[in-house]
Parts: C-alpha cells; structure tokens; sequence
C-alpha cells in the first residue's frame, strides 16, 4: 500500500468562519489558555500571535476536528496544509495543531512561499492555459508530481479546485460527518 495523504484547507473545513477569539482576547481570556496550554502540552504559545492561537482554541469546531481525526485514523493517512495558513513556517504550525493533537498526522504544507511563480509548475505538469487553473490545485498537483510515493489523496477544501476530479470535497461551512465518510472513501480507493 501507498502512502495516503489528506490535502488540508483550515477555513471553512476546520474554522467555519467564527469569530470568537476577538471576544476571548478583548476579555482577557487568552492569560487562562496560555496556562493551560503550558500546562497540558508544555510549551509556551505566548511565543506565536495572540489572533492565531485564539483562533485555533476558540474558532475550529470541535466536531470538524473530529471527523478530521476519525478520517485519518480510519485511513491511516496524514495531511499537508494547502490552506492560507501553509504561509507560517511548520514548526509553528506543528505547534498550533498540537493544540488538538492533530501535530502527529501533520507532515509538511504545499508551497512555501506565497511569490510564486507558478509558470514553471504549469509548465513540468503541462496544464496549458495558466488561467483556468486554480493555484491552490496548482500547488497539489505539483506536491503529487514531486511526491510520487503518494498513491492515495483528497483535497479538502472550501473553495472550489477545478482539476482534481474525484479526489476532491467541497465543503460549505466546516467538515461533517458526511463529507468525512466521502473523504475515507476516496482514501481507501488507490
């Protein structure tokens, strides 16, 4: 068996566009959640930006990690981060997911800088006319290109990615039950 991987957008999969954490740090709240952060996982998130880690504690559903998780158990798959966030480096990012023990399935992020010039990954995977493709799909398909050993994948994203077929699910407003169990069908296809 190949290996299985999860193309992972954050927005609108994990955080369904709540907005909390504004609410948590004008109250003050963020001092409490540092400590139990210290506490439960020992490490000191004061190091990262406020925003970002309120969004992570008070904005991802609780439910959408959850299928996430229920997904790549059940597949034995991990993710790479196509979403916006993928920008920060993925020792922060690591971090960030530790907050839901996510960190152990994470094992890279698409692109790394966010000036690229895409002409060149058009070009190696003979896409033709740059303008019908998305970048976001454009990055995946590159990861695939240099990652041969990926034989099983899905993207899941809210946003719409033209071109890749099957091996992508659309979601509306977070990851549900539905559209975990349509992600570990595709997984187990290879």
């Amino acid at each position: 068996m190949g290996k299985r991987v999860l193309f992972l957008d954050i927005d609108g999969v994990l955080q369904p566009f709540t907005q909390h954490r504004f609410k948590h740090i004008e109250n003050g709240d963020m001092e409490k959640v540092f400590e139990e952060l210290q506490q439960r996982i020992g490490l000191d998130y004061r190091k990262y930006s406020i925003y970002d880690v309120a969004a992570v504690y008070y904005d991802w559903a609780p439910s959408a990690v959850r299928e996430l998780k229920r997904v790549l158990d059940t597949t034995g798959a991990d993710f790479v981060l196509s979403s916006d966030w993928r920008d920060e480096d993925n020792t922060r990012m690591r971090d960030l997911f530790r907050i839901y023990d996510l960190d152990r399935y994470f094992i890279d992020r698409t692109l790394k800088d966010s000036g690229t010039d895409y002409s060149q990954y058009i070009a190696a995977l003979k896409l033709g006319d740059d303008r019908r493709w998305e970048y976001r799909t454009i990055e995946i398909l590159y990861y695939l290109y240099e990652h041969p050993e990926i034989t099983s994948y899905v993207a899941v994203d809210d946003m719409r990615l033209a071109g890749l077929g099957k091996h992508f699910v659309k979601t509306d407003y977070m990851l549900t039950e539905e559209l975990a169990d349509k992600c570990i069908q595709i997984l187990e296809e290879e």
